[in-house]
């Protein structure tokens, strides 16, 4: 799990509740990653530490919650053969990767932005069974929206935030 924000989390025990054992949780922040071993994540890895690419080598797959060429790049680049790549994360930037060895790893490169009716459904039927742990969640009163928006940008946000609008007056 490239990304350990509020949907890596979220992400990360709904993987667990479907009986997903092996999830590396990625982030250049301590705190997120310690929230995802929390969640139950098996292990975590910085991504700025100087062996994290040697430490996800062989990964089954990549769910890049980032969308960053430099989160592309290291979870392409860990794939085993027809391993899958899918970034949902829309930071932004280009994907720049050789073609052949795409071809000759076997490797998918998948796009995903929204789920459909049935994972929708799957994934109540989990909640309603507590089977999905709570991320952490912050409350704030909705006149703070600015700065929750700049933490959120700042990566200073672990979990979520919510806002409050019945402080407005």
């Amino acid at each position: 799990m490239l990304g350990c924000g509020g949907l890596g989390l979220i992400a990360i025990s709904v993987l667990r509740a479907k009986g997903v054992k092996n999830i590396i949780g990625c982030d250049i922040d301590e705190a997120k990653l310690a929230a995802a071993l929390k969640q139950g994540a098996k292990s975590a890895v910085n991504t700025r530490a100087a062996d994290a690419a040697q430490k996800l080598q062989g990964i089954a797959a990549a769910v890049d919650l980032v969308g960053s060429p430099a989160t592309a790049a290291l979870g392409i680049g860990a794939l085993r053969k027809g391993g899958r790549y899918v970034i949902c994360g829309l930071f932004g930037g280009e994907l720049t990767h050789p073609l052949p060895p795409i071809a000759q790893r076997a490797i998918g490169i998948v796009g995903s932005y929204v789920g459909n009716l049935q994972e929708l459904k799957e994934v109540v039927a989990l909640a309603r069974k507590r089977k999905i742990k709570p991320s952490p969640i912050e409350t704030r009163p909705a006149d703070q929206a600015n700065a929750a928006l700049e933490d959120l940008k700042a990566g200073r946000v672990l979990g979520r935030v919510v806002l409050n609008f019945e402080t407005i007056q």
